[in-house]
């Protein structure tokens, strides 16, 4: 997929999109949270048209298919071919639910076709989020809404720094990523997000930082694997050509770091998110 968002393309459709369909059942348990709380705010009703924009492998697509119900539709739109593909296996026989392969910056969506686009953690990787936001506003009937979920900053997230800080305890820091990069964390900043939004032509922008939690089922030895494979540290550890050995040291002090969260069968680790809410005018 050529474009704006090629590099992302090339990761999404990697061997990186394995990775997260083996690991898929145990991340739709931890952000059980996250998606209700998207729920919660988008609220789609009966017999809604929906976009749920980075749907990856479907579990919030699926997950808003059941509030709107049979009469209303819900289209995941994904840039990775192998997690589309997951996810339509998963939606099998569900009436109303699609999936599409595309880049949400760019794609040409039917026009004032939906009355909500949703989005839980898929909004931050775009090249030119103004664009993109833009495009899924034109995608928006008047009077449509618009919810997205995304990672506040990563000093409050220690899903983000356990990882990251066992990985340069071993490798040393990686090459220096701007803040506002595409990426997990690139719509941590309120006020700037705020801004793109309005400037993308939305109206009753709000963003708001959310308390939440991230639990993962299992020991603390078992989901630092999952954290080693994920985020700061698998991008560290493919940037350093990490052996082995390094890895499993890695490992090791990601278990360390997770310990004092590990409790009850489960590794519960506090969370914010950010909300952000907007809609067409």
């Amino acid at each position: 997929m050529a474009g704006a968002n090629a590099d992302q393309a090339t990761y999404w459709n990697s061997d990186a999109a394995q990775t997260w369909i083996r690991l898929q059942p145990l991340l739709d348990e931890a952000f059980v949270e996250v998606t209700d709380l998207l729920l919660a705010t988008a609220a789609p009703a009966a017999g809604e048209r929906v976009l749920d924009i980075g749907c990856g492998a479907g579990a919030t697509t699926l997950a808003v298919a059941k509030r709107v119900g049979s009469g209303g539709t819900v289209t995941g739109v994904d840039i990775s071919e192998p997690l589309l593909d997951f996810a339509r296996q998963r939606a099998q026989g569900r009436p109303g639910v699609a999936f599409v392969l595309a880049d949400a910056q760019t794609h040409t969506f039917t026009p004032d076709g939906h009355d909500l686009v949703v989005s839980r953690f898929g909004s931050m990787f775009f090249e030119d989020p103004v664009a993109a936001l833009a495009n899924l506003r034109a995608a928006l009937r008047p009077g449509g809404r618009m919810t997205l979920v995304a990672w506040a900053g990563m000093a409050v997230n220690p899903w983000f720094t356990v990882g990251r800080d066992a990985a340069v305890a071993v490798l040393g820091p990686g090459t220096p990523i701007s803040p506002t990069a595409p990426g997990p964390l690139a719509f941590a900043d309120i006020a700037r997000v705020e801004g793109i939004l309005r400037d993308a032509g939305l109206d009753a922008v709000q963003g708001r930082d959310v308390a939440s939690e991230v639990a993962f089922a299992g020991t603390a030895s078992e989901v630092a694997g999952v954290a080693v494979g994920l985020g700061p540290a698998a991008r560290l550890i493919r940037e350093k050509e990490a052996s082995p050995e390094q890895v499993a040291e890695i490992v090791r002090g990601v278990e360390a770091g997770l310990r004092p969260y590990e409790g009850g069968g489960a590794v519960r680790l506090p969370a914010v998110l950010t909300l952000f809410t907007a809609s067409r005018a």
